[in-house]
């Protein structure tokens, strides 16, 4: 419900009048003031409560404008950050054809199973593993001088502690593993995982 409204404001006013909307639409829902901020997804690993990415659509995403390989896995990337950012809220629209790259999503969320899905039951049912996977999360965050979430969240860790991977290639399934952090904690993950 709360996405038709925006969609159809986005549509059928400026971008600031449909922002304005969808505060009041959540200020009404929740009882009090909230305040909407428009931000750029691209690298200051800010997060946010809710986050609403609209018009992935064909042709918007990946653009027209793009060439190449290159440029079509950087706006790939960028979708991915701007997703990876809500906290409790993520809404994705598209009026049209919805973006190839929904359905690249659509694909890896069946392909990696129902393993991501269940990440609270199945850290509960290893605790162990899922204990020394937050301390060693602890441990190296205190080293970057970050919060621990950066390094990796705890449903991420839940389901790192489900699926127990022995490899490089079987932790790269785990959702929310994705090359960047497989390349500087995967050893130390395995590491762990075959310690526990």
């Amino acid at each position: 419900m709360l996405v038709r409204l925006l969609l159809a404001a986005v549509v059928l006013a400026s971008p600031r009048t449909a922002f304005e909307r969808l505060a009041a639409a959540i200020s009404k829902d929740v009882g009090e003031p909230v305040k909407v901020r428009v931000e750029s997804v691209a690298g200051d690993r800010v997060e946010f409560d809710v986050v609403f990415l609209p018009r992935l659509e064909a042709g918007e995403l990946p653009s027209r404008l793009a060439r190449g390989d290159d440029e079509r896995a950087e706006e790939r990337r960028l979708l991915y950050v701007g997703m990876t950012r809500a906290r409790q809220c993520l809404a994705l629209t598209w009026s049209r054809r919805p973006s190839a790259f929904l359905a690249e999503l659509a694909g890896e969320a069946e392909r990696r199973g129902a393993a991501a899905g269940a990440a609270t039951a199945i850290a509960a049912a290893d605790g162990p593993l899922y204990a020394a996977l937050a301390a060693w999360r602890g441990r190296r965050a205190k080293v970057e001088r970050v919060p621990a979430f950066r390094v990796f969240h705890n449903r991420v860790l839940a389901a790192i502690a489900g699926a127990r991977p022995t490899t490089r290639e079987e932790l790269a399934e785990v959702s929310g593993v994705g090359p960047a952090k497989l390349d500087r904690y995967g050893d130390e993950v395995l590491e762990v995982v075959a310690a526990a």
